[in-house]
């Protein structure tokens, strides 16, 4: 059983971890510029907890190229999604969109590269046009082109989709955001320096600080484990 003193800790170390990551905006990443192979409905990589706050590094790297992802939503659930592309030149114009799919949404009157199943409807996130804002991420200390939040409140107990695209056909980096409740533990600490590493690695920026964040959340992951096993 930890003791007050142990307790006071965890609460400032994790209220400093969160003060770095500049609160809502961390999430725990699904994966990091992995190719993947979810490109039609049946083959969608399911994401868990869509209300816990995660992200998806990934590429378009085809033209026409969609990315499928699902989640059981329940009825009431709010849903919140966000795209970004990273500040990188070649990137510039470069303005992908998220299509979330389910029932009870509206039928799409948009272009979408696929075809809807029956019975689903689809909400369409794109970015703001000519928006060039760069939101720049404290915590891995990378900047990225953000589109606007979309939230949508579900209206049925039923599987939904994210679909990733390019509405011109183009091909580059995007990240994709779920969920708003942050829900780190002792693992996701430990990795940190790893997620860290790669994200940065996926802005293609590479230099010695990245291994200096690296060793600090190493250190700072480590003292963390140390008092979680004297529980």
């Amino acid at each position: 059983m930890r003791t007050l003193r142990e307790r006071k800790f965890f609460f400032f170390f994790f209220f400093f971890l969160f003060s770095l990551a500049g609160g809502a905006e961390a999430h725990r990443p699904v994966a990091i510029g992995k190719e993947l192979k979810n490109h039609d409905f049946s083959s969608a990589r399911v994401l868990k907890d869509p209300d816990v706050s995660q992200v998806l590094y990934a590429e378009l790297k085809n033209p026409g190229q969609v990315d499928f992802l699902s989640f059981a939503g329940k009825e009431g659930e709010r849903i919140t999604v966000q795209m970004g592309v990273p500040e990188i030149p070649r990137l510039l114009k470069f303005r992908p969109a998220v299509a979330l799919i389910g029932p009870g949404l509206p039928p799409s009157s948009e272009k979408i590269p696929f075809f809807l199943p029956a019975g689903m409807g689809a909400k369409v996130l794109h970015f703001l046009p000519g928006d060039k804002v760069v939101f720049f991420e404290p915590f891995t200390r990378t900047s990225s082109w953000r589109s606007p939040t979309l939230k949508v409140t579900l209206s049925n107990d039923a599987k939904y989709y994210l679909a990733a695209f390019a509405p011109k056909g183009g091909r580059g980096k995007y990240w994709l955001a779920i969920g708003e409740k942050e829900e780190f533990g002792p693992g996701d600490w430990l990795r940190m320096p790893r997620t860290i590493w790669q994200v940065r690695r996926f802005h293609e920026i590479e230099s010695w600080k990245d291994a200096m964040a690296a060793l600090l959340f190493l250190l700072l992951g480590l003292l963390l484990y140390r008092i979680w096993l004297r529980r």
